[in-house]
């Protein structure tokens, strides 16, 4: 397995690199949030100075209350009292206050670890990913139940100016994703690290941040004595209540500053997601990071669940042995539906500027621009990266329930999820299937490329340019006898032909535009609308000599053309007709030509019906304002000339069709119309754009076919002293497999 997962890597890439604009951004949120604490100290200095003014000042109540008031003795009193309740509320909301400045932190508890020499191939995924993106290698790894994974410095301050980094990983998240998609993950977590100066910046200011939270929302023993204190009659009960009420106060100032430092940190820790998410393309490829980021969303809804569920059954005194089994069999036991409104709920989600994290969508979309392929290509359950995945399982869930939770496991069965391994054997099968229909799917795909490749050199060896489909010639009767002189010739002019070819049908345009514009003055049009005539649009006399001259270049270099073009398609059908007569030949080889030869014959004839009304429908395009009478007319002559086509086409089978069925029913049944019988031009040209088309398709695959027979044919006219070194450069698919 080790072997496999290092071998799974192709190549590297170029490390990516933080600006320094971007540090001093960093530099200054740092900055910000270190001014928020020093106003939370301003703020308990400042209850301070109010707590000592009042002790030295407003003692003046009693004397007050004992001059004006008739009851000396209980006025006075109450006064004092008054006085001695907002001295001891001050001191309890100051010791409140500045408890937090004091507060040890929460002591970490124990921890499942990894050994490196018990788990090596994923100690190897480990160590490539931080090679390949620049991070230190973490110096222990370990392993529990959420749907998470992390990098951190493992002794916090103590190893902020060292590299002694530790890598958390989550087993649902592990059981619920392919190797790959943990790739990168983890490189997504190294990420953070591969640029030392932000990684410590960045911990600074979650530090900072994290602080705040503590402050705002941690609640411990101190907190509740005071929550009932405030409960109590009397005295007591009134200190109670005015020191809670000015702890809220102090609290909800320093909720503020709290959300102000979220503020001031989200957007620069946002653009650090943006980079993390970005070796993580690099090592995964964007398609599998952006499948990992939907499928910790999966993972996240299925362990809310999971939980919910497991809380609401602790009355029945049973415990699930394996929970992140449990958490993945709930992944994929979701419907299709809940799957996709999951998705749908959280890609519809946004950033608020409060966020640590970019909402999903936003992630999705970066990695779209950023279109890596990847350097991992480890397709597999990332589950098999571990030597006894579900033993490690079952060890964390008791480490959840009895460390984390504090819960008294005697009291409790845990119960063998027995459709957890169900589960995982499905989802092995599955990935197998998926991974076994992509690899067919890259085949067909890699096939079908071939076969254009190979289409694309024959016509490219018969023809020097692949012939334009307006210009296609019925395929001539030739005969083996015919080849040499056929391509001779076509040797002598191929490298012609592309050229010719670009000049014909820019002069093929320039005549449909003039003689179109003989039509548009004929019936009293403006000419203002087509461009490119390059002539006098205002003389008839002048468009019409420019129509004229534009005929005569068309039909001299068109005739050069069908000289070329008839040899070239002899050279075809006479390396035919020689395999024909080879008594070896296969039946399914001459049915296939024989159907070639049909389809590319009607093709022709039909192309030739289609262009004679070529004009005729550019007019009607053109014309808005054209006469109904000769409105008519004109679409009677398109009608008449397709449907003459189409009758050609019938009498031709699809050589491309699983089932025998005409050309005419794979080109379109009708006539260029819509259903009241109008002429339609986007239905025209879309006919014509299949028929041209399908010629292209045929002729290749003619130009195949008679390639592949000069290439094999070692007895035809073709022999060794007549090939070129141009026409022996081409292997055909037969000799490149026999090689």
């Amino acid at each position: 397995m080790t072997t496999l997962v290092t071998g799974s890597f192709s190549g590297g890439f170029a490390r990516r690199r933080v600006s320094t604009g971007y540090r001093l951004g960093m530099l200054l949120v740092l900055l910000g949030l270190v001014v928020l604490p020093l106003l939370y100290l301003m703020l308990i200095a400042g209850m301070g100075w109010l707590l000592k003014w009042h002790v030295q000042h407003d003692l003046v109540w009693i004397k007050t209350v004992s001059e004006w008031s008739h009851y000396h003795g209980k006025a006075t009193a109450l006064a004092g009292l008054l006085y001695l309740a907002v001295a001891v509320a001050g001191v309890i909301c100051l010791v409140f206050m500045t408890k937090p400045l004091f507060a040890p932190l929460p002591e970490q508890t124990p921890t499942v670890t990894l050994d490196p020499i018990s788990e090596p191939a994923l100690f190897a995924l480990i160590y490539r990913i931080c090679d390949l993106v620049g991070a230190p290698r973490p110096v222990m790894a370990e392993v529990d139940s959420r749907v998470n994974a992390s990098a951190s410095f493992r002794r916090g301050m103590a190893s902020f100016f060292g590299h002694d980094m530790v890598l958390s990983i989550g087993m649902p998240l592990v059981a619920g994703m392919t190797a790959r998609q943990l790739a990168g993950v983890l490189a997504h977590e190294f990420g953070h690290f591969s640029q030392g100066g932000g990684m410590r910046l960045n911990y600074l200011v979650r530090s900072i941040n994290f602080w705040f939270a503590r402050v705002v929302l941690d609640r411990d023993q101190w907190d509740e004595r005071l929550h009932a204190l405030a409960g109590r009659d009397g005295f007591s009960g009134f200190v109670g209540l005015f020191a809670s009420w000015m702890l809220c106060l102090g609290r909800k100032v320093l909720r503020i500053l709290m959300q102000a430092g979220g503020a001031i940190s989200g957007f620069f820790s946002r653009q650090m997601e943006y980079d993390a998410d970005a070796y993580g393309a690099l090592v995964a490829g964007s398609s599998e990071m952006a499948g990992a980021l939907v499928q910790l969303e999966m993972l996240g809804q299925a362990e809310k669940a999971t939980v919910e569920n497991l809380f609401s059954k602790l009355e029945q005194g049973e415990l699930p042995d394996n929970l992140p089994g449990r958490i993945a069999s709930c992944q994929w036991a979701m419907s299709e539906s809940l799957r996709e409104n999951v998705k749908r709920k959280a890609l519809a989600e946004e950033s608020s500027w409060w966020d640590t994290h970019p909402a999903l969508n936003e992630r999705v979309e970066k990695l779209k621009d950023t279109a890596a392929k990847g350097v991992c290509h480890l397709d597999m359950p990332a589950e098999e990266l571990f030597r006894d995945f579900t033993g490690l399982c079952k060890t964390v869930s008791l480490y959840w329930y009895d460390v984390e939770l504090g819960m008294d496991l005697n009291k409790f069965d845990l119960v063998d999820t027995d459709d957890v391994g169900r589960v995982q054997m499905d989802k092995r099968q599955r990935h197998a299937q998926e991974a076994e229909e992509q690899k067919n799917m890259d085949q067909e795909v890699a096939e079908l490329f071939r076969k254009a490749q190979v289409r694309e050199t024959a016509v490219n060896e018969m023809f020097g340019h692949p012939p334009p489909a307006h210009r296609l010639l019925p395929v001539p009767m030739g005969t083996p006898e015919e080849w040499a002189a056929a391509a001779s010739m076509v040797e002598a002019w191929k490298a012609e032909y592309g050229p010719a070819c670009e000049r014909e049908k820019m002069q093929r345009d320039k005549l449909c535009k003039r003689t179109l514009a003989c039509h548009m003055l004929h019936l009293g049009h403006d000419l203002t609308s087509l461009a490119g005539l390059g002539t006098d649009t205002r003389s008839t006399a002048a468009v019409m000599t420019a129509q004229a001259e534009s005929l005569q270049e068309h039909e001299i270099t068109s005739k050069q053309l069908a000289v070329f073009e008839q040899a070239g398609w002899t050279r075809i059908t006479a390396a035919l007709a020689w395999r024909f007569q080879q008594e070896d030949t296969l039946p399914s080889w001459r049915e296939e030509v024989r159907l070639m030869v049909e389809a590319q014959r009607a093709l022709a004839t039909a192309m030739r019906h289609l262009m004679a009304v070529c004009v005729e429908a550019m007019l009607m395009e053109n014309a808005s304002a054209v006469p109904m009478q000769v409105r008519h007319e004109y679409e009677a002559r398109v009608h008449a000339e397709w449907i003459h086509g189409l009758r050609v086409l019938g009498t031709a089978t699809d050589p491309y069709a699983p089932q025998s069925r005409p050309l005419s029913e794979s080109l379109g049944q009708q006539a260029p119309g819509t259903a009241d019988g109008r002429f339609s031009i986007e239905s025209y040209t879309q006919l014509k754009n299949n028929l041209c088309q399908y010629a292209n398709r045929v002729t290749q695959d003619l130009c195949r076919l008679a390639r592949e027979v000069e290439l094999t044919g070692e007895d035809g006219p073709w022999k060794p002293a007549f090939r070129s070194p141009t026409l022996s450069a081409w292997q055909s698919p037969a000799m490149a497999s026999a090689a």
